[in-house]
């Protein structure tokens, strides 16, 4: 049964700490969440589920996690295929990998064509990588046309880790071919070997994409997760598939079953055995409809009263585990809200400090630090590759993976939030290294590098993030001067009054550097208010280009001016004064404060907040900005414990 709710203190009956709408698991969520809970490498919300909508920055806004009829049939789909992995029926879900020519392919030669493709016009190729999860059979297809000249038609081999596996003559459609291949990386190749032309013909290749797709027809084996999740400590089978769904139906839940709610489960498992289901089809039956409850795909909190409570045991359990894992409480946190001693404060901080020293917490580098400092953004940056001839996407993933390990160390390893300004390091493999002109690492992959007499200096230089607040083809200051004031300042400027044109139609701009470009928006009165904070912000950023690279000169080969000056006064001469000036501003970490608050409850700030903001930015503060100590006071605060009324 479920554990009674204790009674507030007196303090916290006249308080007034907010409540959470009923909150739906995102996709994230959904996906570590049934990670933890049958060991799987299955990531179905990824794959299956609608895009989350965003509130207040984050996709875990509870308020904007609506329920579609969609996602009813795409928990169904997963719910199967969860329990098919488990019991090892059927084949393994094939997964399709596809590499857009333009943009995730690397050529020896030739041009983006009609938008959507690359025309190779001489003998050469197109290659990428691309990963395999599952060992088995696996198709390689590639779609592509002919520009045909002469007696033959177009020529196209396929190429996997250097081993052809097909010879195409091309003309127009799908041209694939099946291989065996292993759990990892591969390097697909796609060669174009019979140029030809004369004064009036040219014959040659169009690749639009080439989609990797498997395991095909490979039969499952039960799943290793079985032996837990299936244990059994009675021989008797009603018995053991009472004690086997009782158990599994709490870890789901995040709570026990209340006695209706096991006897319905166990009605499932019933039905399934009377109408001849096997033993394991009557437990499959009743896993799938705990999944399918609102119980699982709902982060459920009660109202047992109309004041402010304290959070049930386990609620609270939740509300921790989703804060830092983003995922479902561990054996240990449900056995402190089962006995109750979670409500104790000293408890309740000795598991989130735990918690935050487990690997689950990268979680927070995922999904808080993912959303708020832009990692998640890199992975849609495409910058044009004629204008940037040296962007491939292996740098952009070096990009997204120096972010991923440069914010784990600031936000897990204890050291102060402010190093997202000031640090003189970072993590480097040998290709960033070499784009940011560093000392290419000795060893392959990623190492801690220092940027001692280099123009970079914390995250506002990291080529992912500037990339990600660029236009394909140039840089924009303004891009990046309201990033800056709206996820790090919490003073996102309003949109552009309706009417006001974000260019000049009538003033000829060729020849302009983006600083003067920047200085005819700031002469418009009604756009001066927001610009003349804006665009300083981001002009003090021009030394790096669309992909981050550093520069001296512009497009045009006009110096660059990088120097800045905000409207009160304040001034700096480039990023890392930028950068500066923002780790010692009041302002930044009044943010950072409300931007963890709001993440961690999965809802917006409201007036009532305002005192506990400022409670726990003053730890916050005392603690030289350790994020951990951040946290850690969030979850000790009331609205973080407790449930105000709806």
């Amino acid at each position: 049964m479920l554990a009674a709710c204790s009674s507030p203190p007196e303090a916290a009956r006249h308080s007034s700490p907010g409540s959470v709408t009923l909150h739906r698991l995102n996709r994230a969520e959904y996906d570590n969440t049934v990670r933890d809970l049958f060991q799987t490498s299955l990531r179905p919300a990824a794959a299956l589920f609608p895009v989350d909508d965003f509130g207040y920055g984050f996709d875990n806004n509870a308020d904007v996690l609506s329920l579609s009829p969609l996602h009813l049939e795409m928990y169904q789909l997963a719910s199967e295929q969860l329990v098919d992995e488990l019991f090892g029926w059927g084949t393994v879900p094939q997964t399709s990998i596809a590499l857009q020519a333009e943009t995730d392919l690397e050529a020896t030669h030739g041009a983006i064509h009609d938008v959507q493709a690359w025309i190779l016009w001489n003998n050469g190729s197109l290659s990428g990588s691309f990963p395999v999860e599952v060992g088995g059979t696996w198709q390689v297809a590639v779609a592509a046309k002919g520009q045909q000249a002469g007696d033959d038609l177009v020529s196209m081999e396929v190429l996997v880790d250097g081993t052809s596996i097909a010879m195409f003559e091309v003309e127009d459609g799908e041209y694939g071919a099946e291989i065996e291949l292993d759990t990892g990386w591969h390097q697909v190749e796609v060669h174009y070997v019979n140029d030809w032309e004369s004064p009036a013909e040219d014959r040659n290749l169009i690749v639009d994409e080439v989609v990797v797709s498997g395991p095909i027809g490979l039969e499952r084996d039960p799943s290793t997760s079985a032996q837990t999740l299936l244990a059994c400590n009675d021989d008797n089978e009603p018995r053991c598939a009472e004690e086997i769904i009782a158990r599994f139906g709490k870890r789901a839940w995040r709570r026990p079953l209340t006695d209706v709610e096991f006897a319905a489960k166990m009605d499932l498992y019933g039905a399934a055995r009377n109408m001849g289901g096997s033993w394991e089809e009557g437990i499959g039956t009743a896993f799938q409809g705990i999944l399918l409850s609102p119980n699982f795909v709902y982060r459920v909190e009660r109202d047992p009263t109309d004041d402010a409570h304290e959070l049930f045991p386990y609620e609270l359990a939740t509300r921790l585990s989703y804060f830092l894992w983003s995922s479902m409480p561990d054996d240990e946190l449900l056995d402190r809200a089962s006995d109750g001693s979670l409500l104790d404060p000293l408890v309740l901080e000795d598991q989130a400090r735990r918690l935050l020293a487990h690997p689950r917490a990268n979680a927070l580098v995922d999904n808080f630090a993912g959303q708020l400092l832009y990692v998640r953004a890199v992975g849609d940056v495409q910058p044009n590759a004629d204008v940037f001839p040296d962007w491939d996407v292996g740098l952009r993933a070096s990009m997204e993976d120096e972010m991923r390990l440069f914010l784990r160390e600031v936000l897990l390893a204890d050291a102060s939030m402010m190093a997202i300004f000031t640090a003189d390091w970072t993590w480097a493999d040998a290709r960033l290294a070499q784009h940011y002109d560093l000392q290419v690492p000795s060893e392959p992959g990623f190492h801690r590098v220092s940027l001692a007499g280099s123009p970079r200096q914390g995250l506002l230089t990291m080529g992912g993030l500037l990339s990600a607040n660029a236009y394909p083809n140039r840089t924009s200051p303004v891009r990046r001067g309201r990033w800056v004031l709206d996820n790090l300042m919490c003073a996102a400027p309003p949109p552009p009054p309706a009417g006001i044109a974000d260019s000049f139609p009538d003033i000829d701009t060729d020849g302009l550097s983006e600083r003067e470009i920047m200085e005819l928006h700031r002469a418009d009165p009604v756009c001066n208010s927001c610009h003349s904070i804006m665009d300083p912000i981001g002009v003090s950023m021009e030394n790096f280009d669309a992909t981050g690279a550093y520069r001296e000169v512009d497009e045009a080969g006009r110096p660059i001016d990088s120097s800045a000056e905000l409207p009160d006064g304040t001034m700096f001469a480039d990023a890392r004064g930028l950068s500066n000036h923002l780790a010692s501003d009041l302002q930044v970490r009044s943010c950072l404060v409300e931007k963890a608050f709001t993440y961690a409850l999965g809802r917006g700030p409201i007036s009532t907040d305002a005192r506990y903001l400022d409670e726990i930015e003053l730890i916050f503060a005392q603690s030289d900005t350790r994020f951990r100590e951040l946290a850690v006071a969030i979850v000790l605060s009331e609205p973080f414990r407790m449930r105000g009324p709806q």
